[in-house]
């Protein structure tokens, strides 16, 4: 993959692994955090929710 750094998150096209913008891989749910697009939670938190309601369902 090549890796444009500093764009943004990517995903590989060979594998669909995505990547964060300084190359750092991805946790396979990090679409499900409800932390994506909002600014009053934390990564920490929306990923503790994001759990919870998997474990819900």
């Amino acid at each position: 993959m090549a890796r444009h750094r500093g764009d943004g998150d990517q995903c590989c096209p060979a594998c669909g692994q995505w990547f964060n913008a300084v190359g750092q891989r991805l946790r396979p749910d990090w679409i499900a955090n409800p932390s994506l697009g909002n600014e009053d939670l934390d990564d920490l938190e929306g990923f503790e929710r994001a759990a919870l309601a998997r474990e819900s369902a």
